[in-house]
This record gives C-alpha cells, structure tokens and sequence, in this order.
C-alpha cells in the first residue's frame, strides 16, 4: 500500500447523472491510490454482453496505474456461459484499437468456467459454513475461481 490514504468515499451519483470521462477517470484514481508500486493487477472485466463503460475506465485504469510503477496488469473476461469473445471484441471491450493502446496490459485471459482444469475450488459446502448457508441445494456445492488468480495478483 502507499503513504497517501484513499477516501473511504469516492464520487458522485443519481439516477438522473451521466458522469463524464474526466469525472470517471477522477473517480478511478481516487479507488487505485491504495495500489502499491511492484503490485500484481488482474482487472475482471465484463463480456460483450454487457453494456458498460469499461472502453472508457480500462484505457484509463492502464494509464493511471503505469505511473504507478506496478509489476503486472492483466485482465479476466467474466464471460460465464456466454459464447467467448475473439481478440478483437476483447481489445474493443477494454478500448483497445490499432490506435490506441492500454500501456502496461499483459495478458487477457478468458474465463473457461467449462474447462474443469482451469478451475481451482476455493470452498465447499461440505467444508465451509459461509458457503453451504448460501447455497439452495440439498446437493454439495462448491466454489471455484480461475486458476489464473491462484498466481498472486494483488488486487
């Protein structure tokens, strides 16, 4: 972490306003102060079926932590079930274009919930009273994340 304290509060909101690049871009280097030089960075990102601002926040998101000296910055698309999206959705996704660039991205790395090799269980119902309280089924459950955040990314 760094000497200069994040505010435990950040931004503005309604349902009636739009914020403006320049207000978001202030709102996400208020929420990265707390990220250290030489840290691990693994954004998880949305797939093409959502609708969002992440052309708009990855761009800048890159850029703010690039003058933070970080180690790595990677990305995760959190498709689910959803069909995967090629190298060109995932570059227009996070704003990426042959004329502009994210500095400092590594990887993006694709979700492959159907891969069972590619996921690691975390927790399971049979185990954890935090995840069997949470489930619905009678039927042992697990939870699983992505082998790649077993690699140590810090935030």
């Amino acid at each position: 972490m760094t000497g200069k304290a994040a505010p435990s509060f950040i931004g503005t909101g309604s349902p009636d306003l739009d914020l403006v690049p320049d207000e978001l871009r202030n709102i996400l280097e208020q929420a990265l102060l707390r990220v250290a030089p030489d840290a691990r960075v693994l954004a998880i990102i949305p797939d093409k079926t959502r609708d969002d601002n992440t052309d708009v926040l990855f761009p800048f998101a890159a850029e703010i932590l690039a003058t933070r000296n970080i180690a790595q910055f990677d990305a995760l698309v959190a498709q689910g079930t959803h069909m995967p999206m090629t190298e060109a959705e995932k570059f227009s996704k996070i704003g990426w274009s042959a004329d502009k660039s994210a500095p400092g991205l590594g990887q993006v790395y694709d979700h492959q919930w159907n891969v069972p090799e590619e996921l690691v269980t975390i927790a399971s119902s049979r185990t954890n009273g935090w995840v069997a309280r949470r489930c619905d089924s009678r039927e042992p459950q697990s939870a699983a994340q992505p082998r790649h955040l077993r690699y140590g990314f810090d935030l």
